[in-house]
C-alpha cells in the first residue's frame, strides 16, 4: 500500500510541475475599454506555414498605469535578451519581498542599434514600493492614442509586427510617438511550439 502512494505522489508531483511550465502570465484589461480585449485568444484559425506569424493590427488607447522598472544595457542582442530575462526575475523577487501582486502581463521597452542595446523590463503595480531599491523606479503611462499590433508567433520575427505598425500607420495617415515597447501576453518558458505566443506591441501614435 505505502508503494502504491508513493507512486501516485511522483506521478501527481510531476503533472504538477509540467502544469506550471506553460501557465501563462495573468493579463491586463484592455488599454481601449478597461474590458479584456487585447487579451483575446489565438484565432483558432490561426494557420502557420514556414514559422510565418500571425499579426493584427488595430487602434487602441494607453490606460495610466503605473509600473516597476528595472534596465539594463548591452553590445549583443543575445546578451540583451538574457539580461532581460534576469531584470524580469529580480522583478518577481521584489514582488515577493513587498507582497505585491503582479497586476498584468510583464512589459519591455527596447531600443536596439547594431552596437547598443537598451532593455527596460516592467510589472504593473496597484501601488509604489514601501522602500526605494536599488536599481529600480517607476514609469506611470499617461491615457493617449495608440496602435496594437496582436504578434502570434515566435519573438524573433518580432520586427514583422513593427513592419505591420508602420504599414498600418501609413495607411491610416497617422504618424509613430516614441519606440515600441511589448507586452508579453504568453509565457514562453517551457513552450516547444512557439508559433502561437502572444506578444501585443504597441507604440503611441500622433
Amino acid at each position: 500500500m505505502k508503494i502504491v502512494f508513493a507512486i501516485c505522489l511522483i506521478i501527481y508531483s510531476t503533472l504538477l510541475i509540467g502544469c506550471n511550465d506553460f501557465a501563462p502570465y495573468e493579463t491586463t484589461p484592455s488599454p481601449e475599454t478597461d474590458s479584456a480585449v487585447i487579451n483575446t485568444a489565438p484565432p483558432t484559425n490561426i494557420e502557420s506555414k514556414d514559422d510565418e506569424p500571425t499579426i493584427n493590427v488595430e487602434p487602441s488607447l494607453i490606460r495610466p498605469q503605473l509600473f516597476l522598472m528595472m534596465k539594463e544595457s548591452a553590445n549583443q542582442k543575445k546578451e540583451a535578451d538574457m539580461k532581460e530575462k534576469l531584470l524580469f526575475q529580480n522583478l518577481q523577487f521584489l514582488l515577493a519581498k513587498y507582497n505585491l501582486p503582479q497586476d498584468g502581463a510583464p512589459i519591455v521597452w527596447r531600443t536596439e542599434s547594431p552596437n547598443y542595446f537598451t532593455v527596460e523590463a516592467g510589472v504593473l503595480i496597484s501601488k509604489k514600493l514601501q522602500t526605494n531599491e536599488a536599481g529600480t523606479y517607476y514609469k506611470q503611462t499617461k491615457r493617449c492614442k495608440a496602435v496594437v499590433a496582436h504578434f502570434f508567433g515566435k519573438r524573433s520575427l518580432l520586427p514583422k509586427a513593427y513592419e505591420a505598425i508602420e504599414e498600418w500607420l501609413k495607411e491610416n495617415h497617422q504618424k509613430r510617438k516614441g519606440n515600441f515597447w511589448l507586452k508579453y501576453e504568453s509565457n514562453a518558458q517551457g513552450v516547444i511550439d512557439k508559433t502561437f505566443l502572444q506578444t501585443d506591441v504597441f507604440c503611441e501614435t500622433w
